[in-house]
């Protein structure tokens, strides 16, 4: 298994058995030192926990196969990291995104999971 980080690199050693003891919500797994993401057939991309800001619901619109039937929103998360940066995971079932926020919340004491106000008229009633 490759382990390539999204912001600063970690012994791998230390990855795998953090990714073998995660807890895995969908195909995401967040363990006690990173937050795992799969990457093409055989890698996985980790986010160090001690990296992440801010994770927070999100609805995304998500384009549906025809391009005459527009768009739908879906329930994700939205993990700020290192100097504003972000990672969107949009998961196949909304419940996950719950999921995925309470794990992260467990871990990382203090996390802010507040929904910025920018983002606060940003509902599924708009569209």
């Amino acid at each position: 298994m490759k382990f390539t980080p999204l912001s600063e690199e970690w012994d791998s050693s230390k990855l795998t058995e953090d990714y073998e003891g995660a807890v895995k919500a969908e195909k995401w797994r967040v363990g006690k030192f990173a937050l795992y993401q799969p990457s093409g057939i055989f890698g996985i991309k980790y986010l160090p926990l001690q990296q992440i800001r801010k994770a927070y619901p999100h609805d995304f619109q998500i384009k549906s196969g025809c391009s005459c039937a527009g768009t739908f929103p879906s329930r994700g998360v939205v993990v700020e990291y290192g100097d504003r940066q972000i990672l969107k995971l949009i998961p196949n079932k909304e419940k996950v995104s719950e999921v995925i926020i309470g794990l992260l919340k467990d871990r990382i004491p203090g996390l802010d999971t507040e929904i910025p106000d920018l983002y606060k008229k940003e509902t599924r009633e708009k569209y």
